[in-house]
Parts: structure tokens; sequence; C-alpha cells
């Protein structure tokens, strides 16, 4: 499949808009800087993962070795430079070597700089924040569907609202 570097492509800055897509996710002095994965990355690190979880014994096949795999090959392509090149800063080797928590704190990173960077989720406006306060209050469950930032925006909101 050939890529072309999202650095080439005037469109996507034009509406990026200036916004920094990399960041410097940082754990006990190490430093990694990371990029939102794009589109194609994202279902090409899926089905990597799937493809993987398929040639494992059944008994091996679970949720938590699933999103611990999905946690790694997100953060080997996210510390790229740019979609389609292969120089990652960050290495199954070097991940092998982390706990489990450090490998999780990193993701948990990248899904912040992944909703910092996101366009859709800047400052949401009072009444579609009202209606989502409304919405989560009638089903809880619907927080699941939310994204970080969503959620807390929704909870500054009932953390600053009276009554």
């Amino acid at each position: 499949m050939e890529f072309t570097r999202s650095t080439d492509i005037p469109q996507l800055d034009q509406m990026r808009m200036g916004t920094a897509y990399r960041d410097d996710v940082r754990i006990r002095g190490f430093s990694v800087s990371l990029r939102p994965l794009t589109s194609l990355e994202m279902l090409e690190s899926t089905n990597s993962v799937a493809d993987e979880l398929t040639r494992m014994p059944e008994p091996a096949r679970n949720r938590i070795v699933e999103h611990s795999l999905f946690v790694k090959k997100i953060l080997i392509t996210a510390s790229t430079t740019d979609a389609g090149t292969n120089d990652p800063h960050l290495t199954d080797y070097l991940l092998d070597r982390m706990t489990p928590d450090e490998q999780e704190f990193m993701f948990k990173q990248y899904v912040a700089m992944t909703d910092r960077c996101n366009p859709s989720l800047e400052e949401m406006k009072k009444e579609d924040l009202d209606e989502l306060v409304r919405d989560l209050k009638k089903n809880p469950q619907s927080a699941t569907e939310c994204s970080f930032l969503q959620l807390a925006n929704a909870v500054r909101r009932l953390a600053t609202s009276e009554g």
C-alpha cells in the first residue's frame, strides 16, 4: 500500500490550522514523541492484533492479551515520524521490558494527546454540553461512547452547576 506523507497534503495542514500533531509522552525521565494514527493505520493495527491472536493457542486468547497487543501496536506506530514510515522510536524490545502499568500509562497519555489534537472535540458549545449531561444522566452506560475530552467537559459542567 502506498502512503503519502501527511505533511505533503496541504489540505490536512489547513484543516489542522497549526495544531501540533505530535506530543511528548513522558514516564520517569523517559520521553518519546507520539503522533495520532491515521484511520488506515488504526485499521491495520486492529487487523494485525486480530491476526496475532488467531495464531495463539485458544487458552491464551483473552481481552487482557488483546488489549496488551493493541497498546503495543498503537504505541509503536504512533512513535514513527509519519504515516507509512518505518522508523519507530518505540519497539517491541523496549516495550517488552516495561511493566504493563508503564505501557498503559503511556497509552493513556497517547489517548489524551489524540483528544487534544482532534479538532471536533475542541471547546463544546454550552447547548451541546447540556445535552450531553442530560443524556449521561438518563443513560450512564453511554459514557463509554464519549471521548476523554467530552467526559472531562461533562464533569466540569456537573461540578460547576448549581442544583
